[in-house]
């Protein structure tokens, strides 16, 4: 027995399209975010969906809504499925934000390690509050299939749920806006997995930049 979990990051906002670190701003979706998330609801035409969760933040509550768009599934909201909290850095031009501050690269890009935030959230916490409601999900819904909308930095915590911690050396990209992520919790060896990781073959006719 299994709980599926498909997961999508948001579609793009104006602040992605800025490279600007948006963290805990509730930045709406652009046009062609809302475009990504229709491209999105065809991608996952087939699957039956039991249930839906979002952050509650409005790009990902959208980008669920429009997902789901002609089914009678609900999006519930959970503050735990929060973008990481910026704090200081909130707004700031990503590449340059980089370049000033090289040794948060691992942390925030690669997954590895730690990362203080000032006046934010630490990765830690971060990991902490999203696995724990992936754990209580999948104790609460076996055998349900899941649609879950959340964020980019988040999504990389619940990566770790399936493959574990990055370790230096080994690269995973950060899953671009309205890719196609799944992992499942199985309930007989008590173990997670990881189906599929930024999948973006429904986003080829629309424009989807990368991350940074």
């Amino acid at each position: 027995m299994q709980t599926r979990f498909i997961i999508f990051r948001h579609g793009e906002t104006d602040w992605n399209l800025k490279k600007l670190l948006q963290g805990r701003s509730d930045i709406p979706l652009n046009e062609n975010g809302r475009k990504q998330a229709a491209a999105g609801r065809k991608a996952v035409e087939k699957i039956n969906f039991d249930m839906a969760f979002s952050s509650d933040y409005c790009r990902a509550r959208e980008s669920a809504e429009i997902i789901l768009e002609g089914r009678n599934i609900p999006v519930q909201t959970d503050k735990r499925l929060r973008e990481w909290n910026a704090g200081d850095w909130e707004g700031v031009y990503a590449p340059d934000f980089f370049k000033e501050h090289p040794e948060t690269i691992p942390a925030f890009v690669d997954g590895v390690g730690e990362l203080d935030t000032p006046n934010g959230e630490s990765r830690n916490d971060m990991r902490q509050r999203l696995q724990a409601f992936f754990k209580e999900a999948a104790e609460k819904y076996p055998d349900k299939t899941i649609l879950i909308c959340i964020h980019g930095a988040a999504l990389r915590c619940v990566l770790e749920l399936a493959v574990g911690r990055t370790q230096p050396g080994q690269f995973l990209p950060l899953s671009a806006n309205l890719a196609r992520n799944e992992i499942v919790y199985d309930h007989d060896r008590k173990a997670w997995g990881l189906v599929e990781w930024n999948y973006r073959g429904h986003l080829e006719e629309l424009t989807v930049k990368d991350a940074f």
